[in-house]
């Protein structure tokens, strides 16, 4: 018999004298087995990221519609005590998120009448807010119908099935009466909030709402990732029964669903936008070079339209004479940019596959005038809207003397402004987790590591305009500039076009603003700092990372 057990999990141990039972070498197997059951649930919801569904022109269809004609929009959020909130974590309905929704939707559209109706009712599971869907809901006409659900059944551990039924069912009588619809999932709190099961129900609902093209509001993620990206503490977050959100939370969830359909309201009619790289470390683009060769920058002062422009030096060895550029893209299709002609590159020719298919030959005749204006050659064109892979390969055929190819970049057909201006808002220029940025020692500061959504992938960011993150450590330590003795000035931490960490010094001013954060970057903090500063300490450090929906 054992003498002795584990101290984790309580497997039974024996000393030399014990003599051996069957059933504790059996109860050792039965511990065993039931923590991999555990830590493969846990597995399970690691390897199954929710993708949100973006707030676009189609998801939003009769929302966006009204608001870019200044029209009335009546919008009803329908939902357990997370949207009552009264009673529940704050004392007045303009505390509730529905109520911030309201006020913030108006200051964004002011030439529409916005009226946001809050028809949440603590405790109340999904089968009780469906059986309610025809007087607190469709009775009101409903532009956008928010719909806050699946808390109460992760809590009790209601039937999945059937909850996931009763979700799908609901989500389609909303669609079929052509209202729009947007899904929001349960709140994260220490605790049962961290439980595999409870997390089930949200993966659930980033399924069905990716499924049936519904915009996805990820309440659970977004709280959790304010929290470990240290902006704020869970104090803040949730009332004091850590349970409840409190009137902060409602400001932020309210803010980033404004701040989702802003981008999507414009006017303009066209606009491609380019991609250009300089750099191998480019976060956008994949570029596979020769061995031995390099990527090398240069600047078009003559040409403002391609200001940068790279080479390569192409050999002609066998296996080593392939130069290729791979781009993610959100759009319709693609285009290469070149800014010189092809005339000093005989004997070479291109090859182009779109979304992993079939590579496509073009023969290139060896003396045309492929310039800027004339020679871009169209990759692909009339695809679907959505995510896409095009890629360029451009061969040396063995014997041709080896050359330097010039090369600019990718155009993206993105001829709905609306879709593009989502991506760049959404997707783009959004912090995924870390880069937070603090104080250090002297006039320096900390970048943490970090990662942001750039085209639809995640772009791990290590590395500085001065160095690369130490392996030893998290962090990477950039100085800031010597303060002026007279004013004070406000300095802008980012992450550039190339996926560095980078700094732009400001103006000293009596009242100081911040630079802007440049077109297609990622900005991180401002730093103001004061006149005659002699130690970060004195810095005030103001966050401006935002989080993609």
């Amino acid at each position: 018999m054992a003498t002795y057990q584990t101290p984790n999990i309580g497997l039974n141990k024996w000393a030399e004298t014990d003599y051996f039972k069957r059933i504790e070498v059996n109860e050792n197997f039965d511990k065993i087995d039931d923590q991999f059951s555990k830590v493969n649930d846990k597995i399970g919801i690691l390897n199954k990221t929710i993708h949100p569904h973006l707030i676009t022109d189609e998801s939003f269809r009769r929302t966006i519609k009204k608001l870019r004609s200044a029209q009335p929009v009546t919008i009803v959020c329908i939902g357990s005590s997370s949207t009552e909130g009264v009673g529940y974590g704050v004392n007045t309905q303009s505390e509730t998120y529905p109520g911030q929704l309201q006020s913030k939707l108006q200051a964004a559209f002011p030439n529409s009448t916005i009226t946001v109706h809050n028809k949440g009712i603590g405790g109340q599971t999904i089968v009780q807010m469906l059986d309610r869907f025809s007087s607190d809901v469709f009775a009101l006409n409903p532009d956008l119908v928010i719909w806050q659900t699946g808390t109460v059944e992760a809590i009790n551990g209601s039937n999945y099935d059937v909850y996931m039924t009763f979700l799908e069912t609901g989500a389609q009588y909303v669609l079929s009466r052509d209202i729009d619809l947007a899904l929001m999932d349960s709140q994260y709190y220490p605790g049962t909030g961290e439980t595999a099961s409870y997390q089930k129900y949200m993966l659930g609902m980033a399924e069905i709402g990716a499924r049936l093209g519904i915009a996805t509001i990820p309440r659970y993620s977004y709280m959790k990732w304010l929290v470990e990206t240290r902006q704020y503490a869970w104090s803040q977050l949730l009332h004091t029964d850590n349970f409840h959100q409190s009137k902060l939370m409602n400001e932020l969830i309210a803010q980033l669903i404004v701040d989702n359909i802003k981008p999507n309201i414009s006017t303009s009619a066209s606009r491609d936008y380019r991609v250009e790289f300089y750099d191998v470390n480019h976060p956008l683009v994949k570029a596979t070079l020769p061995s031995g060769s390099s990527l090398d920058t240069f600047s078009n002062t003559n040409n403002p339209e391609q200001y940068h422009y790279s080479r390569v030096w192409m050999p002609n060895t066998e296996g080593n004479n392939r130069v290729e550029f791979e781009l993610s893209f959100f759009g319709k299709g693609a285009r290469f940019i070149m800014p010189f002609s092809l005339q000093h590159d005989p004997g070479m020719y291109i090859e182009v596959t779109v979304d992993g298919g079939t590579p496509k030959i073009i023969n290139q005749s060896p003396r045309a005038n492929v310039t800027y204006h004339q020679g871009a050659f169209t990759l692909a064109d009339n695809l679907s809207y959505g995510f896409h892979t095009v890629k360029v390969a451009f061969v040396n055929r063995v014997g041709v003397p080896g050359h330097y190819l010039y090369v600019t970049g990718f155009d993206v057909f993105a001829e709905d402004s609306i879709q593009i201006s989502a991506l760049e808002r959404l997707l783009g220029r959004r912090v995924l987790w870390g880069l937070n940025v603090a104080p250090d020692s002297f006039m320096n500061i900390r970048v943490y590591v970090g990662a942001v959504f750039a085209n639809g992938r995640e772009v791990t960011i290590k590395e500085a305009t001065n160095g690369t993150i130490p392996v030893s450590q998290s962090y990477h330590v950039m100085p800031i500039s010597a303060a002026n003795p007279t004013n004070p000035r406000i300095d802008l931490v980012y992450v550039n076009e190339v996926g560095k960490i980078d700094i732009i010094t400001g103006t000293p001013s009596a009242n100081p603003t911040a630079p802007n954060v440049p077109q297609a970057c990622w900005g991180l903090a401002q730093v103001r700092v004061p006149a005659g500063a002699k130690s970060s300490s004195e810095f005030t450090i103001t966050d401006i990372r935002k989080m993609y929906l």
